[in-house]
């Protein structure tokens, strides 16, 4: 039988032996893909290879309809020794939440109430759970090539968690925690994006599916996160007001630090960059925003090396700084560190330019523009639920106030 299977590399041979190929259950399953089952796959020099199907629930191993090998067994099923860039890249999230009293700046409760009813009552999975510091929530939307249908992954489990919330406090499931706090009543409660909220940090942190040999190479990762740095990361912190969320943080020599200048963690399939705080998820022209500028910066940094340099042993001397005519890496620092949101106008014309002049701009120029320009609203409130659903109906009139067309 052909199987409608695709291969990707996974970074860290350690995943995966030479003679395995690891595949999601749920891609198991729709296939007819039973653990241990031998799969044969036609390699370059001709023949096949077989592989012995070892099935996983690895949720970072979410991406369509493709099984993961090492990079011995893929360099001899695809790859050549020239650089070898997706057309597009993947886009994944994990925006860290809170249960928070409204109008109340210190009150808030564990988050893992929620996340626990959601598992135990609701039959859940991992995409409303935790971090690991084990009171902040966290959202795991299904990654998606398209920024707007993974923000409106997104927005589905804003929502449920709302309504789990609600179920909850109908049942009395919390009550008393909640009443020690200030209120019993389900809509005194909500979901907030915070930066900084009761001397704790959250992240709205991305995920960029890339080649496996990129992830192996840390200066080239090192130079794709410079550039993030300056076209994300300064956009983020011009309009997240939350700046206690770096500035209480370390010292001043932190650079790659959680949340800090450079920060970000290489998986077995993503980069994922760790610096937008989660005052970025209160609204959505925010967090599809940068969901888009990342996906738009990261693409386009990846198609400039293959057209300079399109052998890999080479991708070394690519340089963002020289690519994109960025200032110099430490004022960059200092400025995403120390700089308040508004003193970081200096630099956003000159971001606009240049991101203006990147190859896939016209594709996502709509979501960048819109949250760009956003940047100068008014403080938007904590409570993501009444925002997000607020602006859903902004979304809804608007169509309703759109003229028909005449064929």
């Amino acid at each position: 039988m052909k199987l409608n299977l695709a291969v990707r590399e996974i970074y860290d041979d350690r995943y995966v032996a030479d003679k395995d190929i690891l595949i999601r259950d749920d891609l198991a399953e729709k296939l007819g893909i039973n653990n241990l089952d031998r799969i044969k796959l036609k390699v370059r020099e001709g023949g096949t290879l077989t592989l012995t199907a070892k099935v996983t629930i690895n949720q970072e191993l979410n991406d369509g309809n493709h099984g993961f090998v090492n990079g011995h067994v893929f360099s001899r099923i695809y790859r050549e020794s020239n650089f070898s860039a997706p057309e597009t890249v993947t886009v994944g999230c994990d925006p860290e939440i809170f249960l928070f009293l409204k109008g109340k700046r210190n009150k808030a409760m564990t988050f893992s109430y929620l996340s626990n009813i959601y598992h135990r009552e609701c039959g859940g999975g991992e995409e409303i759970g935790m971090d690991g510091a084990g009171f902040i929530g966290e959202f795991r939307p299904k990654p998606s090539l398209d920024p707007a249908e993974m923000t409106d992954n997104l927005k589905s489990l804003i929502f449920k968690a709302d309504n789990i919330k609600k179920m909850a406090f109908t049942k009395g499931w919390f009550q008393s925690k909640a009443l020690m706090l200030g209120s019993g009543e389900w809509n005194d409660w909500s979901i907030g994006g915070f930066s900084w909220f009761i001397k704790k940090p959250a992240g709205f942190h991305i995920h960029f599916g890339l080649p496996g040999k990129a992830l192996r190479n840390r200066e080239y990762i090192y130079q794709i996160v410079f550039a993030l740095d300056y076209f994300l990361g300064i956009p983020c912190i011009s309009v997240d007001r939350e700046v206690a969320r770096r500035s209480k943080q370390e010292g001043i020599y932190w650079s790659g630090r959680y949340g800090q200048p450079a920060s970000h963690e290489i998986s077995t399939i993503t980069l994922e960059y760790r610096v937008p705080g989660a005052f970025l998820l209160r609204e959505r022209v925010l967090s599809e925003g940068i969901i888009t500028l990342g996906k738009l910066v990261v693409e386009d940094f990846l198609t400039r090396t293959k057209t300079a340099k399109p052998k890999w042993e080479e991708v070394e001397s690519i340089n963002s700084r020289r690519v994109y005519g960025l200032p110099d890496r430490g004022d960059i620092c200092k400025e995403l560190v120390n700089a308040k949101p508004k003193k970081l106008g200096i630099y956003m014309d000159d971001i606009r330019t240049k991101l203006e002049k990147m190859e896939m701009w016209h594709k996502y120029k709509n979501a960048i523009t819109s949250f760009l320009d956003s940047c100068s609203n008014e403080y938007p409130s904590p409570d993501i639920v009444e925002n997000w659903r607020k602006n859903e109906n902004q979304e809804r009139n608007m169509e309703l106030c759109r003229p028909a067309s005449h064929s």
